[in-house]
């Protein structure tokens, strides 16, 4: 079966996503400010994502004409749960990071443009599509980064945020494209991990999604 999409397994809840803001004992060190750098570890309970944030794959180039901003290295660290388990009721995660990939780049699909009933529909962010104090989250629009909105998006689907960070708006080409040399073309790939601990996979799934065998 072939997925379009990204698939999380399971409910997607937010749990824990965090700027780095103190080294733990073991922590290695990155070498070079310019390389990709991510540790996956468990501890207890916990699976830990450290990274600083950069593509193991070419990026678009950046600068560009619908992003102004250049890439930067981060400082991440996330916590999320070893063996996750569905919640009782779904919970919106309006704007924050919902996962992290393993090569340490998050997805953050959301955006910060909007539309109000009665806006005309613009293709590019200017000062009527941030929003406003007073604004009804009830009544609001978000524009999709994957859509008619020009915000530089490359061909990994990702662009950066004003900070330096660079992150995935939908399927990152790049990581899968690594990943199908090493795993081989028709394997089910796991991309990274929802900020409740389950696991992100592309481009294929189980027949029966419950049965993994």
């Amino acid at each position: 079966m072939r997925l379009l999409l990204l698939v999380v397994i399971g409910s997607a809840t937010f749990a824990a996503a965090a700027r780095l803001s103190a080294h733990d004992e073991d922590e290695p060190q990155s070498t070079a400010a310019d390389a990709s750098h991510v540790v996956i570890r468990t501890r207890g309970d916990a699976r830990i994502i450290e990274s600083n944030g950069l593509p193991d794959h070419k990026p678009g180039q950046f600068p560009n004409r619908g992003n102004p901003n250049t890439i930067r290295a981060q400082r991440y660290r996330f916590e999320m749960p070893l063996k996750p388990r569905a919640n009782d009721r779904l919970r919106p995660i309006d704007r924050y990071i919902f996962g992290v990939a393993v090569n340490g780049v998050v997805f953050d699909p959301g955006t910060a443009e909007v539309w109000r009933p009665g806006d005309s529909i613009v293709n590019r962010p200017g000062p009527e599509t941030r929003r406003r104090p007073g604004d009804d989250p009830r009544r609001i629009w978000n524009y999709d980064a994957m859509g008619g909105m020009h915000l530089g998006i490359d061909q990994n689907h990702a662009h950066v945020q004003p900070t330096g960070a660079y992150h995935y708006h939908g399927l990152p080409n790049g990581l899968i494209a690594r990943l199908r040399k090493e795993k081989g073309s028709n394997q089910m790939l796991l991309i990274g991990y929802a900020a409740d601990g389950f696991p992100i996979y592309a481009e294929y799934g189980h027949k029966k999604a419950d049965d993994a065998s």
